[in-house]
């Protein structure tokens, strides 16, 4: 059996603060609020964020990196179909692998639309990987242009950036 790298709350909570952090560097404030269980089944967010400097409210439904043959983010196949009914929540891939790394989580993302066809497992690498995605600094700038967010239009470009 299959198990994470680094436990999904783990992730969640490190790469959280470190997104409240960024704000707080650039002297804007961000309200967060994770949400419990209960509420994840209503709306399907482990996180929800309120930029107040640009009027911008997202979520973000985390994924820890599970090894086995090969690794992967497993995804949920009614998550998604109800992620599908809120364009302000994105997926948030954690790329940890131990949790050494906690420091850099903010740095170890990659963040996508819920919008793709399902798949039970996406792919960091190898045949079936995922290219589109945006890394932190390029979502951020989404948000500020708006692309992104509960005010964004989904038919925009929203993860075409390639990782480097």
């Amino acid at each position: 059996m299959a198990s994470p790298y680094v436990h999904e709350r783990q992730s969640e909570y490190w790469t959280s603060r470190q997104i409240e952090d960024y704000y707080l560097d650039a002297d804007f404030e961000l309200l967060v609020f994770p949400l419990s269980q209960y509420s994840e089944k209503l709306v399907p967010t482990d996180y929800i964020f309120f930029d107040k400097h640009l009027s911008k409210l997202f979520g973000f439904q985390y994924k820890a990196l599970y090894h086995g043959r090969k690794d992967y983010w497993p995804i949920d196949p009614d998550q998604h179909k109800q992620l599908s009914n809120f364009s302000w929540i994105y997926y948030c891939l954690s790329e940890l692998k131990n949790a050494g790394e906690h420091r850099t989580a903010l740095h170890k993302i990659r963040i996508i639309s819920p919008t793709f066809p399902f798949q039970e497992k996406l792919y960091p690498s190898g045949q079936g990987r995922l290219d589109n995605y945006s890394r932190w600094g390029a979502f951020y700038d989404g948000l500020a242009a708006c692309l992104r967010s509960l005010v964004s239009n989904r038919n925009s470009p929203q993860v075409g950036e390639k990782s480097q």
